[in-house]
């Protein structure tokens, strides 16, 4: 069983660790990354054509435009039609369930059709996601957490107008203003990503991070 909602993976100056790529390949996934021109020569020697998606915009000498990327995907998804979509960092190197109080590596998307499905029985969840597995902890947990942030390998509900902002935690932002609003996050402990910490890989927002001394005030 496969994901029926199209997984996008927004990546730069990460091909040599690429983990998010390497763990959704090894489990059969449907997947795409998302990324500038000026890295489509390097993808291109792992990935088939219609796993790559060439932004429309290409910086090489700029650390991220993570948001700005992010807010594309959410439209490029709407106009294929789904009514959610995936976001996964590109970071995270497996994928696990966690039943019994026992956490077992998975490899197969169907835990994806799980969340997908358990999203598509409420017209109030604007989004859901996977824990990450620091927190999804084999000590009696429920398997999921209403109304929490949600974050790095996240269910987007296209039907709603929430787009992302900023630079810091564009995560916690947008969870806060759909439940600001009135509406569901679901935050799933029963199935979770074991995802790099912040500023541990280089590429991506890191060198932003890095280089911001102001961090803290966000």
């Amino acid at each position: 069983m496969k994901n029926k909602y199209p997984i996008y993976i927004p990546t730069k100056g990460r091909f040599n660790s690429r983990k998010t790529v390497n763990a959704l390949l090894e489990m059969n996934a449907d997947f795409i990354v998302v990324i500038e021109s000026h890295e489509y020569e390097l993808y291109k020697t792992i990935l088939s054509d219609n796993q790559i998606l060439v932004l429309p915009y290409s910086k090489p000498n700029e650390s991220s435009q993570l948001v700005t990327t992010r807010n594309w995907i959410k439209e490029h998804s709407i106009s294929e039609g789904h009514k959610r979509h995936w976001q996964f960092d590109d970071n995270v190197k497996a994928f696990y369930r966690l039943n019994n109080n026992k956490r077992n590596k998975v490899l197969t998307p169907a835990i994806f059709r799980c969340v997908e499905d358990f999203a598509d029985r409420y017209t109030n969840v604007a989004m859901a996601g996977l824990n990450y597995m620091s927190y999804a902890i084999p000590d009696g947990r429920p398997p999921y957490i209403l109304n929490s942030r949600v974050y790095s390998m996240s269910l987007v509900n296209n039907e709603l107008p929430y787009k992302w902002r900023g630079i810091f935690n564009d995560d916690t932002d947008i969870c806060l203003r759909m439940l600001k609003d009135g509406y569901c996050t679901v935050n799933f402990n029963a199935f979770s990503g074991d995802k790099d910490a912040t500023m541990t890989t280089s590429g991506g927002n890191t060198p932003i991070y890095e280089a911001d001394e102001h961090r803290s005030e966000f």
